[in-house]
């Protein structure tokens, strides 16, 4: 199934994965993982190990702040699918600033980063097209 990556630091990329628990496993580097199925309204899956370890990513608004790699994918009757062509392009372009985050006053805060390409070398799965982005 078509997939983006988001990794800390990094602009999102697509990789097909197989879609079984342990291809998420390996992925997201956790035993147990999360799915939050209501990811900018409409039926996406932000797939997200739960370890608190882990250097923070992103926030994605109802989920809040995610740790660690995750993975956006589509949804459809509570099992995971590829993302579309649009849906890819879509939440890659809606990623595709890393963010790094402060605390202040015992408050956490997110600001953009420039966006960095992870090399085609150091990247998980099976790689698709290139990203919005890389065009």
């Amino acid at each position: 199934m078509k997939v983006l990556i988001v990794e800390p630091g990094y602009s999102p990329y697509e990789a097909d994965l197989e879609n079984t628990p342990a291809a998420l496993t390996a992925i997201l580097e956790s035993e147990q993982y999360t799915a939050a199925f209501s990811f900018d309204n409409t039926v996406i899956a932000a797939v997200y190990g739960g370890d608190a370890e882990k250097p923070y990513n992103r926030t994605l608004g109802s989920i809040g702040l995610v740790q660690g790699r995750f993975i956006v994918c589509g949804s459809r009757r509570g099992r995971f699918v590829g993302l579309t062509r649009e849906q890819a392009q879509r939440y890659s372009r809606r990623l595709h600033f890393p963010e790094k985050f402060e605390e202040r006053d015992g408050r956490l805060y997110s600001l953009p980063c420039d966006p960095k390409i992870k090399p085609k070398d150091e990247r998980l799965g099976n790689s698709g097209r290139f990203s919005f982005f890389e065009r």
